[in-house]
């Protein structure tokens, strides 16, 4: 999967076997057909004689110059346009568009430790694909790393990111796989990790993540943010042993995690993911 198409909606385009079938109309009875046809001469004399008279202007019919405009306004360009009727629902998928824009733009930015001449060109294609003019794209991806700056900056004694990267750097260092930000969901996610780890040499055996979708609760303030652990394999066979192998795995975590002044809380249960309450993040974009 490339970078920016974790960003990209999980929507396809309507193949050929997607596509509505329309019934062909019934055709038309023999004799009503027939009848159709044998239209007399006499009728079809006396509708060109109704027409001519139509086109014909009467004694008493206005002339050009008094004639009023067209009430439907089909010839008056100075009109205000009929409104749209999709309209209302136009706005409301630019407003979802334009909101989905800035939640991936928090993830992104808050998580990658590249400058926005690297990150941002890339976001604003994806913005793009997803329905946002060009020019809106640019101005909402620009302005969500200047308000996340400016965040950064304003709650700096209120960040939490700190003390949770160096939690993780001090699980890196111990052989257990940290990560910020893989995948989009838990399941995503834990496949990522599983992935990411049995590619690397020597491989990792545990791991523990947040995906995007615990790191956008926390775009908006102070949230629940949810980490998720696991293991790449396991020794046991049975379901709970391997439970019982993810909650070692979920104490080593605490442990750091404790060690940084954080206060996580978990059940002791290897089902259960670890949550730290009232997660501040803001970090500076790009560091």
């Amino acid at each position: 999967m490339g970078f920016f198409d974790r960003f990209r909606r999980r929507t396809r385009p309507a193949e050929d076997g997607d596509r509505e079938e329309v019934a062909p109309a019934p055709p038309a009875e023999a004799g009503q057909q027939r009848g159709a046809e044998q239209r007399s001469a006499e009728q079809r004399s006396a509708e060109q004689r109704n027409a001519e008279q139509r086109r014909t202007p009467g004694p008493d019919a206005p002339s050009a110059a008094t004639t009023q405009p067209d009430p439907a306004g089909a010839l008056d360009f100075g009109r205000d346009p009929v409104p749209d009727p999709e309209s209302e629902e136009s706005l409301e998928e630019l407003a979802r568009s334009v909101e989905w824009a800035r939640l991936q733009a928090f993830c992104l930015f808050t998580t990658q430790r590249e400058p926005y001449e690297q990150l941002g060109p890339g976001l604003i294609r994806t913005a793009v694909l997803e329905g946002l003019d060009p020019e809106r794209a640019e101005s909402v991806i620009r302005g969500a790393w200047d308000r996340l700056v400016r965040l950064a900056e304003r709650k700096a004694d209120e960040d939490m990111s700190a003390p949770l990267r160096r939690a993780f750097a001090a699980l890196e260092s111990e052989g257990l796989l940290a990560r910020e930000y893989v995948g989009i969901s838990t399941g995503d996610g834990h496949s990522e990790m599983t992935e990411i780890a049995t590619r690397m040499r020597p491989p990792v055996e545990e791991y523990v993540f947040f995906h995007a979708q615990d790191l956008e609760r926390l775009a908006d303030g102070p949230g629940p943010l949810m980490l998720r652990f696991g293991r790449a394999s396991y020794e046991s066979k049975t379901a709970d042993g391997k439970y019982e192998e993810d909650a070692a795995v979920a104490r080593r975590v605490i442990a750091a995690l404790e060690r940084e002044g954080l206060r996580p809380s978990w059940g002791g249960d290897g089902r259960e993911s670890i949550c730290i309450h009232d997660m501040a993040w803001y970090p500076m974009p790009g560091r």
